[in-house]
């Protein structure tokens, strides 16, 4: 955690070219809840089951330079306003660091535990990310 975001990183073993297809056209194997276009101005719209009860988050993707940069703001219904998501991919030899980092939980009006929550949440799917780039999703 960071000030008033969260950042954690995986470093995968795959060329950027493969992470950022898996991450783009290739996330319905490792997050089919996740849907938006790989372009700066698309809508991004996540599903998903809480408590028996079907919740939603929507927003923007604001950049999305192959294969290095994706970004998006996001927000929830009840929040009085979006967090920004910056999901970073570096060369490391033969390798990816992707880093993912989200900011803006405190103008965006979220509960106090939500930042943790979402950090736990990008752990998950960095794994999974892994997981399809490797071939084990």
């Amino acid at each position: 955690m960071t000030g008033d975001g969260v950042r954690v990183s995986l470093r995968i073993e795959a060329g950027t070219e493969a992470v950022w297809h898996a991450l783009t056209v290739g996330r319905s194997v490792w997050w089919p809840d996740m849907v938006f276009e790989a372009a700066a101005g698309a809508p991004l719209i996540e599903t998903w089951i809480e408590d028996g009860e079907r919740r939603e988050a929507s927003g923007t993707v604001t950049a999305a330079e192959r294969p290095r940069l994706l970004a998006f703001d996001w927000r929830q219904p009840e929040w009085r306003g979006s967090t920004h998501v910056s999901i970073d991919l570096a060369e490391d030899g033969a390798a990816t660091e992707v880093a993912i980092t989200e900011t803006g939980f405190a103008d965006a009006g979220t509960p106090a535990a939500l930042a943790a929550e979402h950090a736990d949440g990008w752990r998950f799917h960095l794994g999974r990310l892994r997981d399809a780039c490797l071939g084990e999703a």
